[in-house]
């Protein structure tokens, strides 16, 4: 029997060996870029405790959350100073309150899903017992964030959300046994299901538009879990999906078509390999083979053209710089660089704020 990893969390951020008064005040400074935390009576009176918990998936960043009551107040401030060009999903597993989210009012009820934009102005009064969250960029989901409306919810019953809660649940699960090789492919099967189900569900598109968009999504999402098959063609595509040869293309265009956006998801699949891999003899034609590319110069080539550096260049990066290369999601949601620290930075960064308290 093969052993399965155990990998730890990118971020674990535990404020309760402080003492409280201390804690409130911590989760304050760390809470600032986001927005600001105004604390209650009801606040001292609750005893949850200040936790947060972050996962890398490259261009993805999974949360679990827990404060007591408190008013969290995210303004045009905040907006102007940080990056806004994500939507993040979050869904209550315990607690309650209120929230104001732009112009809609919302109770906040366990088990629904909420989709806020990063440019939406929230207040929300709420005690957290356990909130799972994710952020996702606009560009990996294709989503136009310059659409009118910047929140939609779903309710914890409907398909949808039961749907998109399970799949976050099941990632959660599988990321302290997922194999660093194994994460696009996680990411690629969540990114799939979520933009299908984004632009589904979004009120302010048009059914035919809807289901267009659907249907790109569904046969990218098809391809980035099949990258390696040789019969993917368009033709092939046009069977599985029932589409014409023309949506096919047109679902493709925009990446330069279909060959062109098989070769470039290949590359991202290496990125992260070579990023993630050990420092060994062999290590770049063993990860470059295991994703179709068996020339290593025209390997080398193509690599250089879409990230701009070789890839022994970026081989080990992750055990170097803590995954400072590439893309990640300190430089996808600056706002939120703060949830991915290891444990000697989380340590040092709560002893700084403390110092500064």
């Amino acid at each position: 029997m093969v052993a399965r990893p155990h990998r730890k969390p990118d971020m674990a951020l535990e404020l309760s060996n402080l003492p409280r008064e201390e804690q409130y005040a911590l989760f304050q400074k760390i809470s600032a870029p986001i927005g600001d935390v105004v604390y209650s009576d009801e606040t001292h009176a609750d005893d949850t405790p200040f936790e947060s918990v972050a996962w890398n998936l490259g261009q993805l960043m999974l949360t679990t959350t827990r404060f007591p009551m408190a008013t969290m107040i995210r303004n045009e401030t905040h907006i102007a100073a940080g990056n806004c060009e994500y939507v993040r999903i979050r869904i209550f597993r315990g607690g309650g309150g209120t929230s104001l989210v732009d112009d809609h009012q919302i109770d906040v009820v366990p088990d629904d899903v909420h989709f806020v934009h990063g440019t939406s102005k929230v207040q929300m009064t709420v005690r957290a017992d356990d909130i799972l969250g994710l952020l996702i960029p606009y560009e990996v989901v294709e989503f136009d964030g310059s659409a009118p409306s910047r929140y939609f919810s779903i309710g914890g019953r409907d398909i949808t959300a039961r749907m998109i809660r399970a799949a976050l649940e099941t990632t959660l699960a599988e990321m302290p046994i997922t194999a660093p090789g194994e994460l696009p492919k996680l990411a690629a099967a969540l990114i799939g299901l979520v933009r299908g189900l984004l632009v589904y569900s979004a009120e302010e598109l048009a059914d035919d538009q809807s289901f267009r968009l659907l249907q790109g999504h569904s046969i990218r999402s098809f391809v980035d879990q099949n990258l390696l098959d040789e019969t993917l063609t368009a033709e092939r595509l046009s069977e599985e999906f029932g589409a014409s040869r023309a949506s096919v293309y047109r679902h493709f265009a925009e990446f330069g078509g279909l060959r062109k956006y098989t070769l470039s998801r290949r590359l991202d699949r290496c990125m992260f390999d070579l990023v993630n891999a050990a420092e060994e003899r062999g290590a770049v034609r063993r990860i470059a083979e295991s994703w179709g590319f068996d020339e290593t110069a025209q390997f080398s080539r193509q690599f250089r053209e879409r990230f701009g550096v070789s890839p022994s260049e970026t081989l080990g990066l992750q055990g170097k710089a803590h995954g400072q290369a590439g893309v990640s999601p300190e430089m996808v949601f600056p706002d939120f660089a703060f949830l991915l620290r290891d444990e000697d930075d989380a340590v040092a960064f709560l002893n700084d704020l403390t110092a500064k308290s």
